[in-house]
């Protein structure tokens, strides 16, 4: 996941200046994409068609865009309708069942906002070569803020498979051109510092996994004026096998406590640490305090632990280190 990592400069500065891109709606599979043989479905007979979509979306609300379109492969077509009520963006899918139709919610029980400001698009297609049919929808919360859901018919209902949300945009990627989407969620943690959080969905065995890593968007500085940075700087320079510039960043009472072969020993020990979430809990002129999570693989085991670090740090000489870990 890290070498897609190396992309993701050019990627924040284009989101801080536009939205994200958007896929056009419903395109055709693409050559590389799996063709879908739906089973030929039997329309019930007893439905009004095309439907009155007053009757199925809620007073009030505005209808944005509506199309008919197979979204479970069967080939017959529904009706895709999207609207807004109030600040949320909404959609449902009205199926041929009964007299006047049925509708289901795109989300099933728990219906996803699908935007607030704007809905920029609609994907309908095998989006991760499952054989299924996905409804992929884009919009935009504000700003550079989008978002991305998807889902898929269950059968009884349109089950939400991956909702992604980016202050600095959504990034959708088939980099090996077979019609399998990742997706790259990207949100700017400390603008004053350049860490960002960028949050990786690839579609495995029947389900998208979502990783997420925290990063100097500008790599790591050689100064730490930030106790962000320091925080942050300690793991990755586990990561990167470098225990001498672990113990550089430590302070007293820590320092007496960790020596440094204690940091040669764990950076020997560890694999491919990540930090998954960072936040400061508090800061004053000289003292913060900072939360962590860092996930980490073990040596030889390739046994993958998560573990949440809370630490005090302080400010000496004008440069932050970390002086107490709290857990």
């Amino acid at each position: 996941m890290k070498s897609l990592y190396l992309l993701l400069v050019l990627l924040v500065a284009a989101c801080s200046a536009a939205p994200a891109p958007t896929l056009p709606p419903s395109p055709a599979p693409s050559r590389s994409a799996p063709t879908v043989q739906p089973p030929q479905a039997t329309p019930d007979p007893r439905t009004v068609w095309p439907p009155t979509l007053g009757d199925f979306v809620p007073g009030g609300a505005r209808v944005i865009y509506s199309s008919e379109v197979d979204t479970d492969g069967d080939g017959v077509n529904e009706l895709l309708v999207i609207y807004q009520e109030g600040r949320s963006g909404r959609g449902l899918v009205i199926r041929r069942e009964g007299a006047n139709g049925r509708a289901y919610p795109l989300g099933g029980d728990k219906p996803v906002e699908l935007f607030q400001d704007a809905w920029t698009g609609n994907t309908v297609r095998d989006i991760n070569a499952d054989g299924k049919i996905e409804i992929m929808v884009e919009g935009i919360v504000k700003g550079a803020t989008t978002t991305v859901s998807v889902f898929q018919w269950t059968g009884k209902a349109y089950a939400t498979l991956l909702s992604l949300t980016g202050t600095q945009g959504v990034a959708i990627d088939d980099a090996q051109a077979r019609g399998v989407f990742d997706f790259t969620a990207l949100q700017m943690l400390f603008e004053r510092s350049s860490v960002i959080r960028a949050t990786h969905a690839e579609w495995d065995k029947g389900a998208y996994a979502v990783e997420s890593d925290v990063l100097f968007l500008l790599g790591t500085p050689d100064k730490i004026n930030y106790p962000e940075e320091a925080a942050l700087a300690y793991y990755i320079f586990l990561d990167k096998d470098q225990p001498a510039d672990m113990y550089a960043l430590l302070t007293e009472p820590q320092a007496s406590q960790t020596p440094q072969k204690a940091l040669e020993d764990l950076s020997r020990t560890l694999d491919n640490v990540t930090v998954s979430t960072l936040a400061l809990d508090d800061e004053q002129a000289d003292s913060a305090r900072a939360s962590l999570g860092v996930v980490s693989v073990e040596h030889g085991t390739g046994k993958a632990q998560s573990a949440q670090a809370v630490w005090r740090l302080k400010k000496e000489n004008g440069q932050w280190r970390l002086a107490e870990r709290l857990n």
